[in-house]
């Protein structure tokens, strides 16, 4: 019976607060948006080895095929709708087309020469 005054005021203080275990990722703050680009590096390939648990892949000794390689993303002229936003990124020259439903991404396909 001595700890209930310190539980109580656990409770008031702390109870209060909202905890959550994982950041929601929106649409709006870490989607694809039209006029973006992105630069990556493209990398020579390297067979990671084993699969399975505990297991360690090194990749910090790879050696850099291309050190701009240039994403850009951008909205077509068909517009689908309301609830579904269509986006097209070119990238290595080819160009994918997603749209976002909902809380999906889908990629629609891709088009090269």
């Amino acid at each position: 019976m001595r700890y209930r005054p310190f539980i109580i005021l656990f409770l008031i203080t702390f109870g209060g607060l909202k905890l959550n275990a994982e950041t929601t990722i929106t649409r709006t703050l870490q989607g694809m948006r039209s006029g973006d680009v992105i630069y990556k590096q493209q990398v020579e390939y390297k067979n990671p080895g084993r699969s399975g648990k505990d297991v360690l892949w090194d990749f910090s000794q790879l050696k850099t095929l291309n050190e701009h390689y240039k994403v850009n993303y951008f909205e077509p002229i068909v517009k689908r709708g309301a609830d579904t936003i269509s986006i097209t990124c070119v990238e290595h020259r080819t160009m994918y087309k997603y749209a976002y439903k909902g809380d999906s991404l889908l990629q629609l396909g891709f088009e090269n020469s």
